[in-house]
């Protein structure tokens, strides 16, 4: 059995290597993914929102057909008293300026969030809407503020 100790001990790290490693991989990307936008962003932003009730957050991921059909809805449904800020956090360059156009054609207001650091839906999701909170939302003035997901239909 001792024979067998240094090979399990290279190839299990201990627990608290493992949770320092994931601590400081989150911290790198979160400095990384969070740097803040241009401060004309945030006059735009609050501008934009004293004359709406509700502002509307929508993230988004490479789906620039559901974003549409989203957009479609709210439109429909909710007329002119929301700002709706499409925080795109697409990997894909052809469904970014896809969804930009869709944005400039339904008056919601874009804005192309940094590559995420990794790819992983839920983790990338998080830090989307961290950044979202911290950059764009703070500077609201609406009465209501809510996060959608691009899938999620009025």
């Amino acid at each position: 059995m001792t024979a067998f100790a240094p090979i399990l001990k290279r190839a299990v790290p201990s627990p608290i290597r493992a949770a320092v490693k994931r601590y400081l991989r989150r911290v790198a990307a979160e400095r990384y993914y969070m740097t803040p936008v241009a401060e004309t962003d945030d006059h735009q932003v609050c501008e934009l929102s004293r004359a709406a009730d509700a502002t509307l957050v929508i993230i988004t991921f490479n789906a620039p057909e559901l974003t549409e059909w989203q957009l479609y809805g709210l439109d429909r449904h909710f007329g002119d008293s929301k700002l709706v800020i499409i925080a795109d956090n697409s990997t894909d360059a052809r469904a970014r300026m896809r969804i930009r156009s869709l944005a400039h054609e339904y008056g919601a207001v874009y804005r192309g969030l940094p590559s995420p650091p990794r790819t992983t839906p839920s983790y990338s999701h998080g830090l989307a809407l961290n950044y979202s909170y911290r950059n764009l939302l703070r500077a609201t003035q609406s009465t209501y503020i809510a996060f959608l997901d691009h899938d999620i239909f009025p």
